[in-house]
């Protein structure tokens, strides 16, 4: 595979999400930044939306099933619009925005940020190696060869018994599109979906959530643009640790899906945006959400618990009878019923919701106000345009402002309680959503940052601008000293950035000592397809990354994942498979399963754990089985001892 292989299928990663998205945010009259912005959580909710109906009405998952559930969202949205406007009259769209500086930033913020996911991947089929991507690389193969996408579905794959009944795969369906549309390989639809999501859904999302809260002026355009590049905690960290690439889409649409609540909140001006239209275009963002991440979802939740608190005061303020108080009561006590229901339901197994706190307090709020949380390098540049922007917000006592200090509050606490809080039931309730664990959270701080950060530049660039004008700098002098800032910013933002860039970096890397699978390995699964009959099924521990031979080769595994239901069969096949003889258990499982074959990667495992296969220990002296395929240490066996 080369670079032009993976940046045809992240332009047509684009366009999966994009065209359906930007089709919705048009007909709801967004324009400029806000419609193209929107667009991304508009097309991961009609992607979602169209994985559950496609099965519903008969239809295999292909992009058909995207164009129909389009068209349905574009009805509702035209009607919705027509009824907002008396008379059944479209208003004229809404002006483009104009803003040089912001299409500019967002340009050159995801420009670098696409460079920094590049160096982080290394090669364009190089795997996240990682114990999470056993399961995303496999799941996108699953619902291709299932033809069925829907959350509902995708966590038979392993668990066959049904526990898994929900299984978000917003990510999982777009990446099977992906596949679909341009043959690639699923490494490196991988890859196409962590560029799209870090370097045009996320700047653009947050820019625009900026350009609502403080404006699209220059100073706040270059602030966020600098924050964009300059947090290690997202995007990379989401394609770095797990590999969370579910949450990792969540959050990169997220602070769109954030502007478009704050105008239905009215804590943002509106921009024409209808109220009625504003709420429906709010509503639209969940799905997306939901089936990205439940966690995701349950961000959203924070950010707009606070604007909920800043309209109901604004409410009741200004209530001129005890009826109309009585319906912000109401409103208010609705809201937070489905949200603590939300929160409380979208918590994952109590099983899986057990990282303990990682530092003290006074370390987790020192890793807050410095803009670094997760122990990642200082970043100094953003933390102060950050702190700048929180004074500025609070000195302006304006509505919008004092929201984004009231939201890194809310954020910056629940860090704090993930990260040191020692009280686990109290911890439990707040971060269950997010498995309690500290790297999930820490994500999700950038959404709050960035704006500050915006603001903070455009707070301190008035200081600069009055430095220049008693310095007497004008015309080139002024423009080279401009430039020279402006640079030195950049560098100041990016440098930061270099030991999170080299940590993700070495989790990508493709050679004999991968933790999950190495060069010879990966060597070898390439060769699968041609090697192995397509009925075929392929024993061998998941542990060792053998499991993977299912999304590679395209050759279905016995166990495509560690952590799933073990049938009877599985556990014959896993304790004997070295001792099968004909007529016997073994044999039988064999017969009953298809498998045919059995990869043999050793016994290093993903985490260095020990989960050993007693069936496959001894193969290489074994008669039940028989080579057909090595690279270096890693081979592939064909199973004889069951033959009559």
């Amino acid at each position: 595979m080369t670079w032009i292989d993976l940046a045809v299928a992240g332009a047509l990663t684009a366009a999966v999400v994009v065209l359906p998205g930007i089709v919705l945010a048009l007909v709801m009259g967004l324009r400029g930044l806000a419609s193209w912005a929107a667009a991304f959580p508009f097309g991961v909710t009609v992607i979602s939306t169209a994985s559950v109906a496609a099965p519903l009405i008969g239809l295999a998952w292909s992009p058909l099933p995207v164009v129909l559930v389009t068209v349905v969202f574009a009805a509702v949205i035209v009607g919705v619009r027509l009824a907002a406007n008396r008379g059944w009259r479209l208003r004229a769209p809404q002006p483009v925005e104009r803003g040089r500086w912001v299409i500019a930033a967002v340009v050159a913020a995801g420009i670098v940020v696409a460079a920094q996911v590049v160096v982080v991947i290394g090669a364009p089929d190089n795997i996240s190696q990682t114990f999470d991507n056993i399961f995303h690389l496999n799941a996108v193969r699953y619902a291709l060869d299932n033809g069925n996408a829907s959350p509902l579905f995708v966590g038979s794959m392993t668990s066959t018994s049904g526990g898994m009944w929900f299984y978000p795969t917003a990510w999982h369906a777009t990446a099977a599109l992906v596949v679909q549309a341009t043959g690639a390989s699923i490494p490196v639809a991988a890859n196409a979906m962590a560029l799209v999501f870090s370097a045009l859904a996320w700047p653009a999302g947050a820019m625009w959530l900026t350009s609502e809260l403080f404006g699209r002026g220059r100073g706040t355009a270059i602030g966020a643009g600098l924050a964009i590049i300059g947090s290690a905690s997202f995007p990379l960290l989401m394609i770095d640790y797990g590999v969370l690439y579910p949450l990792h889409m969540g959050l990169a649409v997220l602070p769109a899906a954030l502007a478009l609540a704050l105008r239905a909140l009215r804590i943002t001006s509106p921009g024409g945006l209808p109220a009625a239209l504003a709420v429906v275009g709010t509503l639209g963002t969940l799905p997306g959400l939901a089936v990205a991440h439940p966690g995701a979802l349950v961000a959203w939740i924070v950010f707009v618990s606070v604007g909920i608190v800043f309209t109901a005061v604004r409410a009741w303020k200004g209530s001129r009878s005890r009826g109309q108080r009585a319906l912000v009561v109401v409103f208010v006590a609705a809201y937070a019923i489905v949200a603590a229901a939300v929160w409380w339901v979208l918590r994952p197994p109590a099983a899986a919701r057990t990282w303990q706190p990682e530092m003290t307090v006074a370390q987790a709020m020192g890793e807050v106000s410095f803009a670094s949380p997760y122990r990642a390098p200082l970043a100094l540049l953003v933390a102060v345009l950050m702190i700048a922007g929180v004074v500025w917000a609070v000195r302006s006592r304006r509505r919008a402002p004092l929201y984004a200090v009231v939201a890194l509050l809310a954020v910056g606490g629940l860090y704090v309680v993930v990260a040191a809080l020692p009280y686990f039931e109290i911890r439990d309730v707040l971060t269950g959503s997010w498995y309690n664990n500290l790297p999930r959270v820490a994500a999700i701080l950038p959404t709050a940052v960035v704006p500050l950060a915006g603001a903070g530049a455009l707070f301190l660039s008035a200081g600069v601008r009055g430095a220049a004008r008693r310095m007497r700098l004008r015309g080139p002098l002024q423009a080279i000293a401009t430039a020279g800032v402006l640079l030195i910013a950049v560098v100041a933002a990016l440098l930061p950035m270099r030991t999170p860039i080299d940590t993700a970096q070495a989790n990508y890397t493709l050679d004999a000592d991968s933790p999950l699978v190495s060069a010879d390995e990966m060597a070898l699964m390439r060769r699968l397809d041609d090697e192995v009959e397509p009925d075929a099924v392929i024993a061998g521990s998941p542990w060792t990354g053998a499991g993977l031979a299912y999304a590679i080769s395209g050759r279905e595994v016995l166990q495509p994942h560690t952590l799933m239901d073990i049938t009877s069969e599985m556990t014959a096949i896993n304790d004997g498979l070295d001792r099968a003889a004909p007529g016997g258990t073994v044999c039988r499982a064999v017969d009953d399963t298809r498998v045919r074959y059995v990869l043999d990667f050793g016994t290093r495992e993903v985490h260095g754990g020990n989960h050993p296969y007693p069936g496959f220990s001894r193969l290489a002296a074994s008669k039940a089985v028989e080579l057909v395929d090595e690279e270096g240490d890693a081979r592939l066996y064909r199973i004889v001892g069951c033959a009559r």
